[in-house]
């Protein structure tokens, strides 16, 4: 809907910068949808007037279109997170595959949107990899902290070669949790490694 709404009028390269802004996009949608009729609505291209809706039928036959292209003919195999997903980019994994192959972490399926309990923005612009999500989690049990959680995404270890470099990613893409050890005698309970960072 908002290709259908905005692209023609504002032509190719104004409607890819205003789409950079998705709450600005998604705001000025809701607003014409609110009203029932606006000139956003109409097709430029042809002599008949359209109304919003003939944008709602156009719109879901070329979703529907879209979705068979990509996922195939089986509505049951339409999934959101087949589209939408997830990659924990390390900043050289960007920049080249090879590196991308041994740095970056995913991608993983995922739910939601910018309008969900568990946030999971796109772009507009680049669908429909997720950008955004919680940096780390908590739930606190007050009445007994040693029964905690938290989830970080990724890992702990900022080297690819440890196990704790992405073994929390599953786990917070999935929405579980870890034990959060707090006092010193379950940390040293817990231990398993031990790094020494030594000044010369």
């Amino acid at each position: 809907m908002v290709k259908n709404i905005f692209k023609k009028r504002l032509g190719e390269d104004l409607y890819q910068q205003y789409i950079e802004n998705y709450y600005i996009t998604f705001n000025a949608m809701r607003n014409l949808i609110s009203q029932g009729q606006s000139v956003w609505f109409d097709d430029p291209d042809t002599t008949k007037v359209e109304g919003i809706d003939e944008i709602i039928v156009k719109s879901f036959k070329e979703a529907a279109a879209y979705l068979e292209e990509e996922l195939g003919s089986q509505v049951e195999d339409w999934k959101w997170g087949k589209l939408h997903t997830l990659t924990f980019y390390h900043p050289f994994g960007k920049s080249s595959a090879l590196m991308g192959y041994f740095l970056n972490i995913g991608p993983f399926p995922m739910g939601g949107s910018i309008a969900t309990v568990n946030p999971q923005p796109y772009r507009l612009s680049k669908p429909w990899g997720g950008y955004h999500g919680a940096s780390l989690r908590y739930i606190v049990d007050f009445s007994n902290m040693k029964n905690s959680r938290r989830v970080i995404p990724a890992g702990i270890s900022g080297n690819f070669m440890s196990r704790h470099y992405d073994d929390q990613a599953e786990l917070w893409c999935s929405g579980k949790y870890r034990p959060f050890v707090l006092d010193r005698k379950s940390v040293e309970a817990d231990t398993r490694h031990t790094l020494v960072m030594l000044s010369e």
